[in-house]
């Protein structure tokens, strides 16, 4: 590895290659290799935010890292143009108007100053459906069932992003993403169920191929399996890889057990 200087601006500070080696271990970077947490600090520099503030989030995700913004960082951003105040507190609308049957939407404002210095609030409303996020068995995240809070702070970065786009235009917040790694999610189990899907159809297929001797090829199969510990994707490659050898075992072994009988 090189001796290359690398800048990651939690104050400013240079790493060496062996520091940075030292930074791969926090807890927030230990999922990334090198070439991601160069990235990640550059965003974090170009953006003046602090990684261990926690202003930023480097998220490994489906293979690519993806950068989000804390709600703190949204906030710090916009604090730093001096155009930015805080606006009223966020609103909140419920299911039918009821409390119990559950939250609806949030409505959050943040205050800017435009050029001919007028203080203008800016308004965004985020729904509850949109956002929240479940567990696989159609449970709500642990963080979500703080959904006032969560919900309030989704609103509050489409307000930012709307009264800062040059600023923030395409960067989004960690909470706002909670419900795009459940879509990613549902997409691998999908994915999975798929590839499941077309290899019993190739083990079936394969199976067929045998005709009469279908059943005996089936407790062959089940037998090479048990003796190798395979998984049944692995007996089949093996299988397949070498056919002749396989049938030749196959029938060395069905004699064996037609002389034991």
């Amino acid at each position: 590895m090189s001796n290359e200087m690398i800048v990651m601006d939690y104050s400013g500070i240079s790493l060496t290659n062996k520091e940075l080696e030292t930074v791969q271990q926090l807890s927030f970077c230990k999922d990334l290799n090198v070439e991601q947490i160069k990235v990640f600090a550059y965003t974090a520099k170009r953006l003046g935010l602090n990684i261990i503030l926690r202003q930023i989030h480097a998220v490994p995700r489906n293979g690519t890292l993806v950068i989000q913004v804390g709600i703190d960082g949204y906030r710090a951003i916009a604090d730093r143009t001096g155009k930015y105040a805080p606006g009223p507190k966020p609103t909140f609308e419920y299911v039918d108007n009821d409390p119990k049957k559950g939250l609806f939407s949030a409505t959050a404002y943040v205050k800017k100053l435009t050029p001919d210095g007028t203080w203008h609030i800016v308004e965004a409303t985020a729904y509850f459906s949109e956002y929240a996020a479940y567990t696989k068995d159609g449970r709500l995240m642990t963080m979500w069932t703080k959904g006032h809070m969560m919900l309030a702070k989704c609103a509050e970065a489409l307000a930012l992003r709307k009264a800062f786009p040059a600023e923030l235009s395409g960067t989004y917040t960690h909470e706002e993403m909670h419900q795009a790694d459940n879509d990613l999610k549902a997409i691998e189990i999908a994915r999975k169920e798929e590839d499941n899907q077309a290899f019993q159809e190739e083990l079936e297929n394969y199976f067929s191929s045998f005709g009469d001797d279908r059943a005996d090829v089936e407790k062959y199969f089940a037998k090479v399996k048990s003796d190798f510990i395979w998984t049944d994707e692995e007996t089949l490659r093996a299988f397949k890889k070498k056919p002749e050898h396989t049938e030749k075992k196959f029938n060395e072994w069905r004699e064996a057990l037609k002389g034991a009988a």
